[in-house]
């Protein structure tokens, strides 16, 4: 039996003009997403007595031991070091999450899609929700750090919230993009796992860029940096680069103008793909 489409494009409707539509169907659908939202997180931990918590858990693990070591082989203080890198390592975790997820936001949702009429911007609003929830239960390490090594925290802290907020806009892009991708070529997921593992190492998650010297370059020009950077300094005092709002606003422009190419040219025969 030939499948439904998602959504079929009126008469003389330009490609923009029926993503512009999709969008907007997809934000008034918005009880949908929410739900499936819900059931996602539930499934995830379903059965377990601390439920949600076990994943902030494992992420406190991994800054303890990581803090612990590094700290000794940069030869830096504890107390300065462990809150830059829980700052960067939780808000690492929710851009790479967001980015090797957004290859299968229209493949895990198949059977919804191949069933009912659907808004594909109902899948990437799912994905994207679900990871800013997650990053807000991992938030309260941020939190707890701060507290316990007793950072000052100045008036630009809520700026971080402004980062959190980017770093979605990119991450829904990003799902289009890479979403209709993967759905039409299967190989897409597997490189970008492969190729955010390499953005890792030369991302400052865990070490300072100052230690790059003559090669300070590779930071200045890595909008994952920027992202990091974004939500980080804020919540740590530093002083925020007006270069890092310059780069995320780009990258984010330039996602939103590919998603509209992928879009125009893959998003009307991803439901025969899946």
């Amino acid at each position: 039996m030939k499948p439904l489409v998602v959504y079929e494009a009126k008469a003389g409707q330009s490609h923009l003009q029926d993503a512009l539509r999709d969008l907007r169907e997809g934000i008034q659908r918005h009880v949908i997403w929410r739900e499936l939202v819900r059931r996602d997180l539930y499934n995830r931990t379903k059965g377990a007595s601390l439920g949600r918590w076990w994943i902030v858990i494992g992420q406190a693990i991994a800054i303890a031991g990581i803090g612990f070591v590094y700290a000794n082989l940069f030869n830096v203080p504890l107390n300065s070091y462990l809150p830059y890198l829980a700052t960067g390592l939780v808000t690492w975790g929710y851009i790479v999450s967001l980015i090797n997820e957004a290859s299968d936001v229209f493949v895990f949702s198949k059977g919804y899609l191949t069933q009912t009429r659907l808004p594909l911007s109902i899948c990437v609003f799912r994905f994207v929700t679900r990871n800013m929830l997650l990053f807000a239960y991992k938030s309260s390490i941020i939190v707890a750090t701060l507290l316990v090594f007793q950072v000052p925290v100045g008036w630009t802290a809520p700026l971080a919230l402004v980062g959190v907020l980017l770093i979605a806009a990119a991450g829904f892009f990003t799902g289009v993009i890479l979403g209709l991708l993967n759905a039409r070529y299967r190989d897409i997921g597997q490189l970008v796992t492969s190729l955010t593992v390499f953005l890792f190492f030369v991302t400052p998650v865990f070490w300072r860029p100052d230690r790059l010297g003559d090669f300070s370059w590779i930071v200045d020009y890595n909008p994952l940096f920027h992202f990091v950077s974004l939500v980080r300094s804020p919540l740590l005092g530093d002083p925020i680069d007006g270069w890092s709002f310059m780069m995320t606003g780009g990258t984010i422009a330039v996602l939103a103008l590919i998603a509209s190419l992928v879009y125009k040219f893959m998003g009307r025969e991803v439901i025969y793909w899946l």
